[in-house]
């Protein structure tokens, strides 16, 4: 097995990856970040069907991205990850996008844990990862890593949203990648062709299943901005965290 942990897969920019602005999608790139951490887990033999075997599943529980440069629309991309050594009950994979001319162009960082779905208790990661040390890369794709977020006090409400058929994952809630899009779609399009996304970070509170809303309060009213999702209970869906320049 290679050393350290490497996965590599081949996509591309696709027309649905760009907005009207001919920038990528936050949306878009979580969804490529999932279906690489997708890909190499089955190839390690932890993912879907392995973690079922073992009464288990993946929950995503933190993701940051930082976008250093622009794909091209239709653009081949070659997109890397890598996992971390992980704590006792927490998993750390990072991502590294290239473009076409093998530059990288967008990195990130994503936390896991393992819930036993009879027990619904989080499980130890070394029954999953227990590899000796120099199989883990060993540098942040993003200085620091993913951040704990907390929610704001105060924030003006920017609306309301609910959860769609189409936004369901095959455990019939929210699709992680869906998150990506909530600031920039609660924003509106004036300060979305003035303004473009350098970093993002989310953390996923609760599960919204289908039909669930939230309402969506920002906090700060500079470049650096906070989106936090309250479910009509009272929870916490989300907290994100956006840097626009």
């Amino acid at each position: 097995m290679e050393k350290p942990l490497k996965y590599t897969m081949h996509a591309a920019a696709a027309v649905d990856d760009i907005d009207f602005c001919e920038r990528i999608k936050p949306s878009a790139i979580l969804q490529h970040f999932q279906d690489i951490a997708t890909e190499h887990a089955t190839d390690l033999g932890i993912g879907y069907e392995g973690m079922m075997a073992k009464n288990s599943f993946w929950v995503l529980t933190k993701v940051a991205a930082e976008i250093d440069k622009q794909p091209l629309m239709n653009e081949k991309l070659r997109i890397v990850t890598y996992p971390r050594k992980p704590t006792a009950v927490e998993a750390t994979r990072d991502y590294y996008i290239y473009n076409s001319k093998d530059e990288v162009i967008i990195r990130g960082s994503s936390k896991w844990c393992a819930l036993d779905f009879i027990a619904r208790k989080i499980r130890r990661m070394s029954e999953f990862f227990n590899y000796s040390d120099d199989y883990y890369y060993s540098k942040d794709a993003i200085e620091g890593g993913c951040s704990r977020l907390s929610a704001p006090e105060t924030g003006e409400e920017l609306g309301t949203f609910k959860v769609k058929i189409t936004d369901l994952d095959r455990n019939r809630h929210m699709n992680n990648a869906k998150y990506g899009d909530i600031a920039l779609d609660f924003e509106g399009i004036d300060w979305a062709e003035r303004k473009r996304i350098k970093r993002f970070e989310i953390n996923f509170m609760s599960e919204m299943p289908f039909g669930a809303e939230a309402r969506v309060i920002r906090a700060g009213s500079g470049d650096k901005r906070t989106y936090h999702g309250v479910k009509t209970d009272g929870k916490s869906a989300f907290v994100m965290t956006v840097d626009w320049l």
